[in-house]
């Protein structure tokens, strides 16, 4: 008996980091956010306290309304004036978790946050999002400090794919660059 308390309150202590993960879920599996173009859809945020350090997850459920496919997805945090340099998206390469989606050969881009805003934006370009499609994507915000009250915006948009040409002008300077930089070794 003593064994199965023991276990319990060892499981317990694993799971409870776990289960105090925060997560705000924009939009949900059967009623996706829809988007017709490409302009953002803003979530306001008040946070009352937090406790350093504190991370959440957030969680976009959307749906392609318009008449182009999309090759990107783009996570921004900004304010009006207040300095929000404490919120952060980070990676695992960073010490956080890595973004996740519906859509399979993901890439990011971390611009990291200013007093002003911080963005985080996916990529997407082999396995777009067409017109009439529906797609997740999860991104992690960290607070580094403890917050007595901060108020920012969270801003979500798709982003276009680029043209074939586009793409190729984009792979052939990337390819040029390696080499310099692998002749330069």
């Amino acid at each position: 008996m003593k064994t199965v308390a023991v276990l319990s309150i060892v499981l317990l202590a694993v799971a409870t980091p776990v289960l105090a993960l925060d997560m705000l879920m924009i939009g949900a599996p059967g009623v996706p956010l829809e988007f017709e173009g490409w302009t953002d859809h803003i979530v306001p945020q008040y946070v009352e306290y937090l406790e350093d350090p504190y991370e959440r997850a957030i969680l976009a459920y959307v749906k392609n309304s318009g008449t182009e496919p999309w090759g990107s997805f783009h996570f921004k945090v900004f304010s009006g004036g207040q300095d929000i340099s404490i919120v952060l998206f980070k990676d695992a390469s960073m010490g956080g978790v890595n973004p996740t989606s519906s859509q399979s050969g993901l890439t990011w881009t971390i611009n990291p946050t200013t007093p002003d805003e911080g963005q985080i934006n996916l990529y997407f370009y082999g396995n777009p999002v067409m017109p009439g499609e529906s797609a997740w994507f999860q991104v992690y915000e960290y607070y580094n400090i403890s917050v007595s009250k901060l108020q920012y915006c969270i801003a979500i948009r798709p982003g276009p794919l680029p043209e074939p040409s586009s793409l190729v002008a984009i792979t052939s300077l990337l390819g040029i660059a390696g080499l310099v930089c692998r002749r330069r070794q």
